[in-house]
């Protein structure tokens, strides 16, 4: 066994210490993200899913959804899920029925009626919001 001197204790002791203060020496945790019909196993020292996912260069948008939150802190074996939400607009045509009013009179016979005005049914068009999450159609919106 070799013997150390004081001097060399204290370089090691220093560089451990200033590792340590400085996060060198962070711990590597074993996560799984799902994101684009991907598994995708790794293992990092990244704090959060926010640090996480910008090292992994997933692009998110606003709409789209990561669980557990971006703000969440980063455990061995976690799993993590992005998901994919698509806001789409779209136009259609709905019917408008007609009303149809009842007068009686006591001129018609019980239970005869006539048509005093024929209505035509009418036509609007809505613009309505389709949300849509990996792909799968969850909502519309009118």
């Amino acid at each position: 066994m070799k013997n150390y001197s004081r001097k060399d204790i204290w370089y090691v002791l220093l560089i451990i210490v200033t590792f340590t203060l400085f996060g060198y020496a962070k711990s590597l945790v074993d996560v799984t993200v799902y994101v684009d019909n991907n598994f995708i196993e790794l293992r990092t020292n990244k704090v959060t899913i926010s640090n996480l996912v910008e090292s992994m260069k997933i692009n998110l948008t606003k709409d789209d959804i990561v669980r557990p939150s971006l703000e969440s802190k980063l455990k061995q074996g976690m799993f993590i899920r992005v998901y994919r939400v698509a806001k789409t607009e779209f136009k259609e045509k709905r019917s408008i029925p007609y009303p149809t009013y009842h007068k009686y009179t006591p001129q018609l016979l019980l239970g005869k009626t006539i048509v005093k005005q024929h209505g035509k049914q009418g036509l609007k068009e809505i613009i309505a919001q389709r949300i849509s999450v990996d792909g799968i159609e969850i909502k519309d919106y009118i």
